[in-house]
């Protein structure tokens, strides 16, 4: 158990939520692979206590209970999945925003300029940045290091680490990698040890205000173990002489760009705690208009279809206390997702056909791309009651 802030370690923490057996792994499987899970999880712990705190110094969101790194290691060496753009085709909203922003702020950087991104996945940003600079690679240990390996991309499939690499780098990039870290300290101290003198550290992280703020528990899970809000970010980066140039600020994540300074590490960082006093009152407001709509509706058994099979999907499952015998299925776009289904919830996967669709009563829509599937539910003229939960809880009528 941690009983200090892991930015700031200050003692001055409170508790902000608990869910017990919440499980290790939360993302969807082939059958043939759940086999291969239970066989890793036999004799072991299949899930574990989410014990979220928050530091009423420096706000500061964090699990206080660690699960075993061990075992979020190898679950996600072996069997995390995630949408591959290259391999499927698509355009990945939240990847090209950043894109948009690194050539933006970049935009004077020298062509040569060596650049590394820690936990590449499938080497998207990678693929599109090499059309611009010449010597650039990526380290990442999912499956999805294959997928980029394969199209002739610098991937080492390894998790980040002081040796990795035997040449420093002029920019290096870590896209929602922060969160996943128990000790922040230790890897900010590989990174600067791994950056040129005059390089520059880019980190997106989850913004946990945009989520306290709307009542929202879908981002928290065991391989979440820090949740920043920009505040608590620069605290950290501070802390280990590293000087923020400019952050910006989507409605759920953060990026940041910085470089190595010694700077006063006793800097004082604006706090924000209404958001943690509020958020307790505001999900269960939520909790209790979601329930008081199932019972209204009077619904039966599988009545309900979740749109959304991520991580966010299960989420949504525990956290709103769903009876499974209501669920019907779970559809998404992901076409490798199609037929598979959670560890613990029989109910599969399907692509979102309007003859299927036309099944539920109401559709939960789990997914943060909320407007877009919208858009596609008016276009296959279903009239169906929608609940969204982003970028916050609603209860829709589609005409």
């Amino acid at each position: 158990m941690i009983n200090c802030c892991r930015v700031c370690k200050s003692k001055n923490i409170k508790n902000l939520f608990r869910k017990d057996d919440f499980p290790y792994f939360t993302s969807p499987l082939r059958i043939s692979k759940i086999k291969n899970l239970n066989k890793i999880l036999k004799n072991k712990k299949k899930s574990f206590t989410l014990d979220v705190a928050f530091c009423k110094d420096c706000s500061h969101v964090f699990l206080k209970k660690l699960p075993d790194q061990n075992m979020l290691n190898e679950l996600y060496r072996k069997f995390y999945s995630y949408p591959s753009a290259i391999k499927d085709g698509f355009e990945p909203v939240r990847d090209n925003t950043f894109l948009k922003i690194f050539n933006n702020q970049m935009k004077n950087l020298n062509k040569r300029s060596t650049i590394l991104e820690i936990g590449c996945f499938d080497g998207y940003i990678i693929s599109k940045l090499k059309k611009i600079y010449r010597n650039i690679s990526g380290c990442d240990p999912s499956p999805g290091a294959e997928i980029g390996k394969k199209k002739g991309l610098k991937i080492k499939r390894n998790f980040f680490s002081k040796n990795l690499y035997s040449n420093k780098f002029d920019v290096i990039i870590g896209r929602h990698v922060f969160e996943h870290l128990i000790d922040l300290d230790k890897f900010l101290k590989d990174i600067s040890y791994n950056l040129n003198k005059d390089g520059t550290l880019i980190l997106e992280v989850l913004n946990v205000n945009f989520f306290l703020k709307n009542g929202l528990l879908t981002v928290f899970s065991l391989q979440h173990i820090q949740y920043f809000n920009k505040y608590s970010l620069k605290k950290i980066l501070n802390l280990n002489n590293f000087n923020v140039k400019k952050i910006y600020s989507s409605q759920e994540n953060l990026i940041i760009f910085c470089n190595k300074k010694k700077i006063n590490s006793n800097i004082r960082i604006k706090k924000d705690l209404k958001l943690l006093k509020n958020f307790e009152s505001k999900f269960k407001k939520n909790q209790k208009k979601l329930n008081e709509f199932i019972k209204k509706s009077n619904t039966k058994n599988n009545d309900i279809v979740i749109w959304g099979a991520g991580g966010a999907g299960y989420a949504v499952f525990k956290f709103y206390n769903l009876d499974i015998k209501k669920i019907n299925f779970y559809v998404d776009i992901d076409k490798s997702k199609m037929n598979s289904r959670y560890f613990n919830i029989p109910k599969r996967i399907y692509a979102p056909t309007k003859s299927l669709l036309t099944k539920a009563k109401f559709i939960l829509i789990s997914s943060m791309y909320a407007e877009n599937i919208i858009s596609k539910l008016n276009k296959m003229k279903l009239k169906k009651k929608i609940i969204t939960f982003f970028p916050k809880f609603n209860i829709l009528n589609l005409k």
